[in-house]
């Protein structure tokens, strides 16, 4: 299956949720993955320059319920991890979860078009 080409419909459908422009070029695209990973971040309540395994260990004790009910399943079979939420959760979860699944996909289409931005 190919990839997505910068500038595709599939990259700017991606992309244009998080940018008010939508089309743009490769360096916006890398700032909107900046903007999604920060927002991310903040969600989980920490500073924009905490790195991700302390946001995932910050928002680990959000996914199980004081009686040790799962609220969130973490898939890792995939290439990209994915978390499903489990049952009824806190909105401010589906919202982290939500965050979560965009900065994943936004770091999807810049790896799978990492050849074409290194040469830009």
């Amino acid at each position: 299956i190919d990839s997505p080409q910068p500038g595709s419909p599939a990259i700017e459908r991606g992309c244009s949720n998080l940018h008010p422009e939508g089309k743009s070029g490769i360096p916006k695209k890398a700032s909107i993955i900046k903007n999604a990973v920060v927002s991310f971040k903040e969600l989980c309540g920490l500073a924009p320059v905490a790195n991700l395994i302390q946001c995932i260990l910050a928002m680990s004790s959000r996914l199980v319920k004081s009686d040790n009910t799962t609220l969130v399943v973490v898939n890792l079979s995939d290439q990209y991890p994915t978390m499903e939420l489990q049952g009824i959760v806190p909105e401010v979860l589906k919202k982290i979860i939500t965050s979560y699944e965009t900065m994943i996909n936004m770091i999807k289409i810049l790896i799978e078009n990492a050849d074409t931005v290194y040469e830009k």
